[in-house]
């Protein structure tokens, strides 16, 4: 039995070494693909790919809720569960519909609407199967679907156009992301496909949807949404007070100090299933306290490296981009709280807390937006900066105390386990 435990720890630390390498590797091309962009095709066409890039996240937020009821329901029950089928119908609904606008607006000429709505459907695609993925114990493939196919894609097209001596344009960018998502969402469906006990063939069990589904999709769709909005803002609003130059600086300087949001996601790979299955308070806080260890442990080295960056560096880039050095300082400084909070987010909805994720997700969207205008209309870039930390730091400090609730809440001892039903002659007969 200790042979086998330990043979199940050393299983579940390599699968999240895995996790954490592969998004680590998705982040390093995001930031080489920022950096190449910058490079080749300026400040002004980054600060338009960016925004692209913010404007379909937000838009696909409509449905971000059900990759994280997917990962819930598939981790702590059956792979076969109808629960984790309907969110696959809805899924599939969501993908159809967006991929109609999409149509609609490229026959009516509303080109820029096309792209977005392509884009929803390409990431509602890709974030569900990944999710079903990394519930099925193979959180290494769920990121590698996630977040390193497209950068990687649109890397080797930006390499490719500066070798063939091709302008690198907004619209060529962006046509490189939606094929990378394209690319992930296919291949993730297929994985899903061949998984034992597919959930994608849940569906054909079951012809009403489970009692309370819409209405979990709802209330976890309000908080998946408002946390879009924090997540998004930043970069949405900044055309209407920076030009496109001074929205590329902040892009990258997203880029560089929001590797606390790419190490927390990939964290949450590994602890999201921990967190559904566990059994015990004292379990749960053990996730929950080993969640925030790594988060630190993981995004000081990395703040503190971009706020040492030398400014010399950031000039081979351009004259447009010295003066992201402190913009990187100051959004440092609220994602490095964000990293120490832990994955407070992730526990609720793994411990069905959804209406408090959607309360938290709501406040911390209303402080963001806050944030980003007063700052941006009274401070430009850096005070936009400013704002962002700001409602970064008051919003985590919040959603640590109310996931804290949910810990608490948690079993002191773990239920008995529910005995086998014995089965007689009459009850075989009735059955």
């Amino acid at each position: 039995m200790n042979a086998r435990s330990r043979s199940r720890r050393l299983s579940a630390a390599y699968s999240s070494a895995k996790a954490v390498l592969l998004r680590l590797i998705g982040s390093v091309l995001q930031v080489v693909l920022t950096v190449l962009v910058a490079r080749w095709g300026g400040a002004a066409v980054l600060g338009q790919f960016l925004v692209f890039v913010a404007v379909a996240n937000m838009a696909v937020s409509v449905g971000s809720g059900l990759p994280n009821l997917v990962l819930r329901h598939a981790s702590a029950s059956a792979a076969d569960d109808p629960r984790t089928g309907w969110l696959w119908r809805d899924t599939l609904g969501m993908a159809l519909a967006a991929a109609t606008v999409a149509g609609v607006a490229g026959v009516a000429g509303f080109g820029y609407v096309a792209l977005v709505a392509l884009g929803v459907s390409g990431l509602v695609l890709q974030r569900v199967s990944s999710s079903t993925v990394k519930a099925a114990h193979r959180p290494g493939l769920g990121v590698l679907l996630d977040t390193t196919l497209w950068p990687l894609l649109v890397t080797v097209q930006a390499l490719l156009w500066h070798l063939a001596g091709w302008e690198l344009t907004f619209r060529s960018l962006a046509w490189g992301y939606l094929a990378g998502l394209l690319l992930a969402a296919l291949v993730g469906i297929v994985v899903c496909w061949r998984l034992p006990s597919s959930v994608l063939a849940a569906w054909r069990g079951t012809s009403r949807a489970p009692r309370g589904h819409y209405t979990e999709v709802a209330v976890v769709t309000v908080g998946a949404l408002s946390r879009a909005v924090s997540t998004n803002a930043a970069l949405t609003l900044a055309p209407l007070f920076l030009s496109d130059s001074a929205t590329g600086r902040l892009g990258l300087a997203l880029r560089v100090a929001g590797f606390a949001t790419t190490i927390l996601v990939t964290l949450a790979s590994y602890f999201g299933p921990l967190f559904a299955r566990a059994r015990t308070r004292s379990e749960l806080a053990a996730h929950r306290r080993h969640s925030q260890v790594a988060g630190l442990a993981l995004y000081l080295p990395i703040a503190l490296g971009a706020i040492a960056l030398p400014v010399d560096w950031l000039r081979l880039l351009g004259t447009d981009f010295v003066e992201v050095k402190i913009l990187v300082v100051v959004l440092a400084t609220g994602y490095l709280v964000h990293s120490a909070t832990g994955l407070n987010s992730q526990l609720m909805i793994m411990r069905g807390r959804s209406h408090d994720y959607s309360r938290v997700g709501l406040v911390s969207a209303v402080l963001t937006v806050l944030g980003v205008v007063a700052g941006a209309a009274l401070g430009g870039e850096v005070g936009l900066c400013t704002g962002l930390s700001a409602a970064v730091i008051l919003t985590n400090f919040w959603a640590y105390t109310v996931a804290g609730r949910a810990v608490r809440d948690a079993p002191v001892t773990a239920p008995a386990e529910p005995r086998p039903r014995m089965v007689t002659a009459s009850s075989a007969d009735d059955a």
